[in-house]
């Protein structure tokens, strides 16, 4: 548990140390950026890995793009 606790501390800092210049003008949206990583992160892990099941399992997700629909296998 340890070990994975220094590693989100780990990508915090390392996110915070490269976007962090661009809020140099306002330093109150520096402490947004934590909040923003870890829903991000999570939220993009969870997609990322269901679209690998769907491509493995061969089941395919249906897009629906204006009135045309696509299957995406």
């Amino acid at each position: 548990m340890m070990s994975g606790i220094l590693c989100l501390a780990f990508s915090i800092m390392l996110y915070i140390i490269y976007i962090g210049p661009l809020f140099a003008t306002d330093k109150r949206l520096l402490v947004m950026l934590i909040p923003y990583v870890l829903i991000y992160a999570t939220i993009k892990v969870v997609v990322i890995s269901c679209l690998f099941l769907c491509y493995l399992t061969g089941k395919g997700i249906k897009v629906k793009f204006g009135a045309n629909t696509f299957v995406v296998r």
